[in-house]
């Protein structure tokens, strides 16, 4: 009923605290509120694993990005399934790429999801380089040719939300 999802949404937004992002680009931004701020988001992500942060768009992705990703999100697990294998984490020493449905095992049960990892797109990284930096390096993308737009798209909503994250 309407009264219990009105109370219900009232009580999970207790649960989490919203963050207006104007607060950190505020000209009148002191030491004092950047801490208590940056107390928040420890708080927040410490405590509860989230938060929801808001008017960030002069610094991150607008809602037309949101919804850019989200359909090329949907498009993407729409695929055919030969599509998806040709950008198989399994064929990335980066660990990026596309995870079949039941693939990935945690706790030592299998996640019955399917998931694709991408990150900041990197150069391949040299054999002498230390251990971790192999860790880095391109993404698999999907072919051009059933995607057309899936690159592109994730690529601009990545230099958005590291634009953001280092503003």
């Amino acid at each position: 009923n309407k009264g219990y999802r009105s109370g219900l949404v009232k009580t999970i937004l207790r649960c989490f605290q919203v963050i207006d992002w104007r607060l950190f680009i505020s000209p009148f931004d002191g030491s004092s509120l950047t801490s208590r701020l940056t107390r928040i988001f420890t708080s927040c992500s410490l405590n509860h694993g989230f938060l929801l942060l808001v008017n960030h768009e002069s610094h991150g992705p607008s809602q037309q990005d949101f919804e850019d990703i989200k359909q090329q999100s949907i498009k993407f697990f729409d695929l055919p399934e030969h599509v998806k294998r040709d950008c198989e984490m399994i064929n990335s020493p980066h660990f990026l790429g596309y995870s079949r449905l039941g693939n990935e095992i945690t706790a030592g049960e299998a996640d019955w999801r399917e998931q694709i990892d991408l990150a900041t797109e990197l150069p391949e990284p040299e054999k002498t380089e230390p251990l971790y930096k192999q860790l880095e390096g391109p993404n698999l993308w999907p072919d051009k040719k059933y995607a057309p737009d899936f690159q592109p798209v994730v690529t601009r909503y990545i230099e958005k939300m590291t634009q953001l994250s280092t503003t």
